[in-house]
């Protein structure tokens, strides 16, 4: 019986901490949309969470998921080992499709060779940088997208990541 005590406990905890909202019967289908949107949000700031877990650096992700901002983790080889799930609506690739290729494979031909060289000197010096750049989608098409991106440091100061927020602009 105490076991089904704690269950309860731990499960009052957890709808508690969604923040969900009763809504009359009518409207079960948009309560359903929303339930199912605030779960995916969830495993995603979980996930990011599990990721920073070892990080010095700490971002609040939910609320860049909830304005539409598109986060890239990268290793320290610049290869993409985490991508939001809203980077599909930016770019049209699947977040598995992404996982260990370069963030060049959104570069073509507009986009400025100045601004990725700054990009560059950034990366190798270990610095934040923040641009707008024109990116390509995986059907060829061109968007301008701003990132702000960061170095991501471990307790004992040393790089382990790359992480990138991205809006289309």
């Amino acid at each position: 019986m105490k076991t089904l005590k704690n269950y309860d406990e731990a499960l009052l905890k957890f709808y508690k901490k969604q923040q969900l909202n009763c809504l009359p019967l009518i409207s079960w289908e948009f309560y359903c949309a929303k339930f199912y949107n605030e779960n995916k949000l969830n495993k995603e700031v979980t996930l990011l969470n599990s990721l920073a877990v070892v990080w010095k650096n700490k971002w609040n992700f939910k609320n860049h998921l909830k304005q539409n901002t598109t986060i890239i983790v990268t290793d320290t080889l610049v290869k993409i080992v985490y991508a939001s799930s809203n980077i599909e609506e930016m770019t049209g690739y699947k977040p598995h499709e992404l996982l260990g290729k370069s963030p060049k494979i959104f570069q073509g031909e507009k986009t400025n060779s100045d601004i990725l060289k700054s990009f560059k000197i950034a990366i190798k010096n270990k610095k934040p940088f923040h641009s707008t750049l024109v990116n390509y989608k995986k059907d060829g098409s061109e968007y301008n997208c701003e990132i702000k991106a960061y170095p991501v440091f471990n307790s004992k100061n040393k790089l382990v990541n790359f992480i990138a927020f991205e809006k289309a602009v």
